[in-house]
Order: structure tokens, then C-alpha cells, then sequence
């Protein structure tokens, strides 16, 4: 397959195919119709209708969480999500927001939710050389254990590049130095 049909692959949306995830008032997924149909026994966590999804669960980031998390559960074991990734998102309406709750990474395409993440490459100078510091898959992550290249990816890292960003923003107009220390057992 060219790069070109990726790229198509990837840019099929078809509004006619998909209903909104809404989490109050605001969308922050496309649901297929029929990941949707899959969602309306769960009454307590989402209010399935023919032309939209809302989350109805309530409290805190961790409450709503466990609450998705367990309807996440019967539909991994159903295999109407492919796996269990033990990885989470934080699921938003917009990008910095603070987060509604946490998805785990293999359920994102199943609930079309955005997932963000953060990639670091590291260099640094020996003598006259540049040196450049390319991470390789963790041998525990599901997909391509240790066999590909891979940008690190941290969590607290990407936490922080968010404040960053939204301080960023609040501060707009305003020059702005963003600078961020890694502990030095990532360095």
C-alpha cells in the first residue's frame, strides 16, 4: 500500500456512519453506529440515542473513569475492543482541558476520542560528534514489542507539556520560555 492510500484510508469520515460522543454539551468523540448500539445496556454510564451518545456517569476524573472502565471491560472480553493495554488517555473536549477521564489506550478508536501524546528524541555532544538518542518499543507494549523505533512517550512529561502549553496560552502575546527538567533517571 503507497503512502497515498494511507492517506486516504485515513481520511474516510463519513458523518452518515458515526453519532457524537457527548460529554456536557460538548463532543469529544465519534462513535460508529454501531460501537454505539454496543453502548445502551450500560444506562448508568451512557444515554444511547439514534443520533447521539451522552456520558451520563458523574463525579470526579477517577470516578467517571472506573465507571467506563467497566464497561470497557465486558467489551474487550467480547473482542468489540481489541485489547486491554493497561496505557490510559486523558479524554478531554479540547486539547489542555482539564481531562473528563482516562480511557485506556485500546479503547480509544472503539469510543473515537482524540488520544495525544507526547515524543522526545534526546541528543547530546560527545567530543565532536552529535549523538542522537532514538528509543526502541518497550518489550511489555502489545503492539510491536521491541521491534521498531519508537519516540519516548512519558506520562508525566506530557502532563507537564500541557500546563506548559496552557500557561502558553493564557499568556499569549507574551514571550514565553518553555523549559521542562527531566529527573535525572531519565536523562
Amino acid at each position: 500500500m503507497s503512502f497515498a492510500d494511507h492517506i486516504r484510508a485515513c481520511n474516510n469520515f463519513d458523518r452518515a456512519r458515526v453519532v457524537p460522543l457527548l460529554a456536557g454539551g460538548h463532543r469529544i468523540g465519534w462513535l460508529r453506529r454501531d460501537n454505539a448500539a454496543a453502548l445502551a445496556r450500560f444506562k448508568s454510564v451512557f444515554a444511547v440515542e439514534p443520533e447521539r451518545v451522552a456520558l451520563v456517569a458523574s463525579g470526579g476524573v477517577d470516578a467517571v473513569s472506573a465507571a467506563v472502565d467497566e464497561v470497557v471491560e465486558p467489551l474487550v472480553a467480547e473482542r468489540n475492543i481489541p485489547k486491554w493495554r493497561n496505557e490510559t488517555f486523558d479524554v478531554m473536549a479540547r486539547w489542555g482541558e482539564p481531562p473528563l477521564f482516562r480511557l485506556d489506550r485500546g479503547a480509544v478508536p472503539f469510543f473515537g476520542v482524540r488520544a495525544y501524546g507526547v515524543h522526545v528524541n534526546g541528543y547530546r555532544r560527545d567530543k565532536r560528534q552529535l549523538l542522537l538518542w532514538v528509543g526502541r518499543r518497550a518489550p511489555d507494549k502489545h503492539v510491536a514489542r521491541d521491534l521498531h523505533l519508537d519516540q519516548r512517550s512519558l506520562k508525566a512529561l506530557q502532563q507537564r507539556i500541557v500546563q506548559l502549553a496552557s500557561d502558553a496560552h493564557a499568556l499569549a502575546h507574551a514571550p514565553v520560555q518553555l523549559r521542562i527538567e527531566l529527573p535525572p533517571d531519565l536523562i
